[in-house]
């Protein structure tokens, strides 16, 4: 079992970035500024995306207050949030807890940008990227307190025969959605985003309980699964088709998600950052 006590504590900057709420009137450009101020190595890793030719600002960009201004507030919570996933798994050297615990969140989130646009939920892509990236925080948990073992159960799970929870409840008598459910709770996060995770395996006769933001969260956590060939089972193929189904969109809009797309968002730069680590 895992206990609150296995979860990692957060430095003081990243907890008040991650409850920073975007949609208060005083929580502007300065406040996100004067949070992340202490933190250098986040400072300088927002610059360096600031700069990035995605932008195309390259050598502009030379304050934090710059790279906020530029990014825009949701964005920089949002590659902070990226940011401290990424440095709380960096003792996790192993390549596959690099693929799903550092490179498959990323790449979800960025899938649900484009998914969001295909769904008209452009209102909430902000939040669906966040909740994307955090979606699977239990996975990180177990692998942190049980790296030597842990990998063993994802390198099963990849074979595409049981399902990650059934083999977790095997190994630990409970999973990685309880375990993110209980992050949450500690960390204090809003109560829509540990929905998302309560819903991860939805029966599909009840899709129409869900939030928009869960089931583009879904859709996207199982796109990218595909994406980096990690099996899915039939149950994911029918939640897809469903949540589909629900925004009234054909089921070829998933052939867009190809190997060609892929490729593309390699070179995004938070696709970049994570990879290079």
């Amino acid at each position: 079992m895992i206990t609150i006590e296995q979860i990692p504590p957060l430095s003081t900057v990243a907890l008040r970035v991650m409850r920073f709420d975007i949609e208060d009137p005083e929580a502007g450009s300065y406040a996100l500024e004067q949070l992340i101020k202490p933190d250098k190595g986040i400072s300088s890793k927002l610059l360096k995306i600031g700069n990035s030719a995605l932008y195309g600002r390259s050598g502009k960009i030379k304050t934090l207050k710059d790279a906020i201004t530029l990014l825009g507030v949701k964005t920089t919570k949002n590659l902070i949030v990226m940011l401290i996933l990424q440095n709380m798994n960096n003792t996790l050297k192993i390549p596959i807890y690099k693929k799903f615990l550092q490179e498959k969140p990323v790449l979800t989130a960025l899938v649900v940008l484009d998914l969001c646009g295909i769904l008209g939920l452009n209102r909430i892509k902000e939040t669906a990227f966040l909740m994307s990236l955090l979606v699977r925080i239990g996975m990180s948990i177990f692998a942190l307190n049980y790296p030597d073992r842990y990998c063993n159960v994802l390198a099963y799970y990849g074979v595409g025969k049981v399902r990650l929870i059934a083999l977790e409840q095997n190994y630990y008598q409970t999973d990685s959605l309880q375990v993110g459910i209980m992050v949450f709770d500690h960390w204090k996060l809003p109560a829509e985003y540990k929905e998302t995770i309560e819903h991860l395996e939805f029966e599909t006769d009840k899709i129409q309980n869900l939030s928009d933001l869960s089931r583009v969260v879904i859709l996207a956590d199982n796109i990218s699964s595909k994406l980096m060939h990690i099996p899915l089972m039939e149950n994911d193929i029918e939640r897809n088709n469903k949540i589909l189904e629900f925004y009234r969109k054909p089921t070829s809009e998933l052939e867009l998600f190809d190997e060609d797309y892929f490729e593309f968002l390699k070179d995004h730069p938070f696709y970049e950052q994570t990879i290079m680590g």
